[in-house]
């Protein structure tokens, strides 16, 4: 099997469980712990971080044989994917509220954003620090992208409420390829309305439970 086909088998296995463990809760059991540490595999948060980006932002540029559409194999029907060699706006919201992410965080997911900017080649990242208003809003071109963990300036302290990274998008009618959201998940106000590609990676609060878009949970001692 392919690290793909591996993979998407343990995302179903992980499902079929939870399912399983739902139906047990309903005739009564109420799971055990044993189930619930299995169903928090001990997976590095950049895997699920890589994928979200290469299935959110493959584009339709350019068509290769290396990698065959899979939903098509099964019918003996081999067609090509489609990528692009750059895309779109990428946004990245980080909170910078009071409660402060633990020493190496900021720098570890800067990293891991510069490395999938180095593949995607974005034509722009926009970095919005916020807590409950966007207290820094940084912009880098496609060419600047090589000085942005060393240039960036994060700015905040305050409430956290993460509802004004949405209205800002809104009021400058940014239309960006997707949007990631680093945040410790204790928000004033809800999860906001998103209307692009969502990822949230959420930090020490395994207990949030974000309404739309996708969701890493992310410890700090493993950045």
């Amino acid at each position: 099997m392919t690290e793909e086909e591996k993979r998407e088998l343990e995302r179903e296995i992980d499902e079929a469980i939870r399912q399983g463990n739902i139906v047990a809760g309903k005739t009564g059991s109420g799971g055990s712990r044993d189930m619930e540490e299995l169903l928090q595999p001990k997976v590095d948060w950049r895997e699920p971080f890589r994928e979200f980006f290469m299935a959110t932002c493959a584009g339709n540029d350019n068509s290769t044989w290396r990698k065959p559409k899979r939903r098509f194999i099964a019918q003996n029907v081999y067609l090509p994917s489609t990528f692009s060699e750059t895309i779109g706006e990428l946004i990245l919201g980080i909170d910078t509220s009071g409660s402060t992410f633990a020493p190496g965080v900021l720098p570890a997911f800067m990293t891991e954003t510069k490395s999938i900017c180095d593949m995607l080649r974005p034509e722009r990242v926009r970095i919005l620090y916020w807590d409950t208003a966007i207290c820094r809003a940084e912009v880098y071109e496609q060419y600047e992208l090589d000085n942005m963990i060393h240039t960036t300036q994060p700015e905040g302290g305050g409430g956290t409420d993460v509802s004004c990274v949405a209205n800002y998008i809104a009021e400058h009618k940014l239309d960006p390829q997707a949007i990631v959201l680093l945040t410790d998940g204790y928000l004033f106000g809800g999860w906001g309305n998103w209307h692009h590609p969502t990822l949230w990676c959420v930090l020490d609060n395994a207990s949030a439970r974000p309404t739309n878009g996708k969701t890493i949970h992310i410890k700090s001692e493993d950045m």
